[in-house]
C-alpha cells in the first residue's frame, strides 16, 4: 500500500456514509494504530481481536493490525456471549482492538482493550495524521496475517491460520482475474469473520482502487450503487435479483461459498448486460485456490466450472489411495500451495487434513478438501458435492444436490436446498425441499413442484415436502445456515 500511496496519495481509498479517506490518510491512520497496537506488546506470531462495527475506521484497523505484524483474529458481536468467549480463550489474542460503543458486547473478562476512540489511539481527522507511514515490524512470510474460526465436525470451532505469504499470493492473483486497477471501485459488504473480507479489502488497495464499506450486499440491489466488483454467495445474489429487479450495476461478480448454477449465470446476464462472472472456489483452509470465467455464450446445465487453480496452487482430484484419477472421473479433491498453515493449537487435526503433497516439491503440504470433483473435457475442476454429505432413502443413495439443480431451473425458483427429514414418531424418513421464489406470482405449489420433479428424476428423488420461504437463513459469514435450515424443514408435515 506505501506504493500506491506514493503514486496517487490523494486519491479515495476508503468510502463509508459519505466519508472519504484518502490513501495518504489511510495510511497514515494504519500507521498510527500499528506504532501503539506495538507499544502495547503485538508483533510477529501474536494475535490481536477485532470487535468493530463496519465503518471506514474498520479498514484502519485492519491494516494497523498487519502492519504491527500480529495477526488479527475478527470477533462478530452477534455471536453469543458463551462463543465469544471460547474464541479469546482459544485464540488467546494479546489485546483487543474496539471502540467504546462495542464494550458492552464484549465478554467482561479477557486480554485488554485498546479503543479506537481513547486519547492514546483517536484516530486523527483529515488531514491531521502524524506522518511517519507504517513500522517496521520485522514481519516474514510465514508469519500469521489473520485467525478464522470455522465450525468443526467436533462441535467447537477451529482456528485455521492463513500467512501473509497466503494472502499476498491471493490478492495478487485475484486482483488481475478481477481486472482491479487505480480507480476501480469494490463493494466491501463481507463480514471480516468471513476470509471473502480480505480479498475485498486488502486486494482492492493493492491495486488502488476504492474500497466501499457497506453493510452487506444487498446495498447493491437498491440502485444507488455503481461500481466495478462485487463477490457474493450465488443464493444470496439470487436473492437480491428477485428483490431488486435487476437494478444492480457492476462490471464484475465473482462468486464463490457454494456451486453456481448455470441458471444463475443467465439470470445475472439477462439482468446486467454485459457483465463478467467469476466463479471462485477455495475453503477458509486455503483462501482462495481456483477461478473460472465464465465465458460468453456459456450454454452449460448445473454446476459452473471451478476453472483451475491460481499461481502457486495446485489442484490434484485424487482416488482413496491418493492416486490421480482419469479425466472425467469423480474423486476427492485436495488443494496444495500456498495453504493455511495449520489449525491453531491442533497438532492431531493439522496433521489429518493436511497431508504430504506426493506431487509437489519435497515438504509441501495439501488440504483435503472433502469436494468430490472431476475434471471435464476442457480441462476446467467441476465440483460435484460432498464425500461425506450423501443421504440414503430407504436404502438408496441421494446426492441432494441433484435435486437442488432440477429445481433451480423451475422458472419461479430463485434458489433451492433440499435436505433430508429425519424419520420420528411413525413418520418416515424423507426429502424435504425448501425453495425461495423468484417472482411474487411464482406457482410453488407442492403438486406442481412434485410433477415438476418427477418428470425429470426418479421417484427416489423426488421430495416428499416443499417448504416456501422468503429467503434462506444466512450465518453471520454469510453462508447458508444449515442448522436453521434443518430445523425448518423439520417442522410437522408441510406440502
Amino acid at each position: 500500500m506505501a506504493r500506491q500511496v506514493a503514486a496517487t496519495p490523494d486519491a479515495p481509498a476508503v468510502l463509508h456514509a459519505g466519508r472519504s479517506l484518502t490513501y495518504r490518510e489511510l495510511l497514515d491512520r494504519a500507521g498510527r494504530v500499528a506504532r501503539r497496537l506495538m507499544s502495547a506488546g503485538a508483533g510477529p506470531e501474536t494475535v490481536v481481536a477485532l470487535a468493530l462495527p463496519r465503518t471506514a475506521d474498520l479498514v484502519v484497523a485492519l491494516l494497523g493490525v498487519l502492519a504491527s505484524g500480529a495477526a488479527f483474529l475478527p470477533l462478530d458481536l452477534r455471536y453469543p456471549a458463551p462463543r465469544l468467549r471460547y474464541l479469546l480463550a482459544d485464540a488467546a489474542p494479546a489485546l483487543i482492538l474496539t471502540e467504546s460503543a462495542t464494550l458492552p458486547d464484549l465478554p467482561a473478562d479477557g486480554p485488554p482493550r485498546l479503543l479506537l476512540d481513547d486519547h492514546d489511539l483517536a484516530l486523527p481527522g483529515a488531514g491531521e495524521g502524524e506522518g511517519g507511514g507504517l513500522p517496521e515490524a520485522g514481519l516474514r512470510p510465514g508469519n500469521p496475517a489473520y485467525l478464522m474460526y470455522t465450525s468443526g465436525s467436533t462441535g467447537t470451532p477451529k482456528g485455521v491460520v492463513i500467512t501473509h505469504a497466503t494472502v499476498v499470493n491471493g490478492v495478487r492473483e485475484l486482483a488481475a482475474v478481477a481486472g482491479l486497477h487505480a480507480g476501480s471501485r469494490m463493494l466491501a459488504s463481507s463480514s471480516i469473520n468471513f476470509d471473502v473480507s480480505v480479498f475485498e479489502i486488502v486486494a482492492a488497495l493493492t491495486a488502488g482502487a476504492v474500497v466501499e464499506v457497506v453493510r452487506d450486499v444487498f446495498a447493491a440491489g437498491d440502485g444507488n450503487w455503481a461500481g466495478d466488483v462485487l463477490h457474493t454467495v450465488p443464493s444470496v445474489f439470487a436473492e437480491m435479483l428477485a428483490q431488486s429487479g435487476g437494478k444492480i450495476d457492476v462490471a464484475t461478480v465473482f462468486f464463490a461459498g457454494e456451486v453456481l448454477p448455470a441458471a444463475l449465470v443467465a439470470r445475472v446476464r439477462d439482468a446486467v448486460p454485459g457483465v463478467r462472472v467469476v466463479n471462485a472456489y477455495g475453503q477458509t483452509e486455503s483462501f482462495y485456490a481456483t477461478t473460472y470465467t465464465v465465458p460468453d455464450g456459456f450454454a452449460g446445465v448445473g454446476g459452473v466450472p471451478i476453472g483451475t487453480p491460481l499461481r502457486n496452487m495446485r489442484a490434484y482430484v485424487l482416488d482413496p489411495g491418493l492416486g490421480p484419477v482419469p479425466p472425467g472421473a469423480p474423486g476427492e479433491l485436495y488443494v496444495g500451495g500456498m495453504v493455511a498453515r495449520c489449525y491453531h493449537g491442533r497438532p492431531g487435526l493439522t496433521a489429518e487434513r493436511f497431508v504430504a503433497d506426493p506431487f509437489g516439491p519435497p515438504g509441501r503440504r495439501m488440504y483435503r478438501t472433502g469436494d468430490l470433483a472431476r475434471r471435464n473435457e476442457d480441462g476446467f475442476l467441476e465440483i460435484l458435492g460432498r464425500t461425506d454429505h450423501q443421504v440414503k432413502i430407504r436404502g438408496i443413495r441421494v446426492e441432494p444436490a441433484e435435486v437442488d439443480t432440477v429445481l433451480g431451473t423451475y422458472p419461479g425458483i430463485a434458489r433451492a436446498v433440499t435436505m433430508l427429514r429425519p424419520g420420528r414418531a411413525g413418520r418416515q424418513a424423507a426429502l424435504v425441499a425448501a425453495v425461495v421464489p423468484a417472482r411474487p406470482d411464482a406457482d410453488l405449489s407442492a403438486r406442481t413442484l412434485r410433477r415438476f420433479v418427477a418428470d425429470r428424476l426418479p421417484s427416489h428423488l423426488v421430495p416428499a415436502a416443499f417448504v416456501v420461504l422468503d429467503r434462506l437463513p444466512l450465518t453471520p459469514n454469510g453462508k447458508l445456515d444449515m442448522a436453521a435450515l434443518s430445523a425448518v424443514v423439520s417442522a410437522p408435515e408441510r406440502g
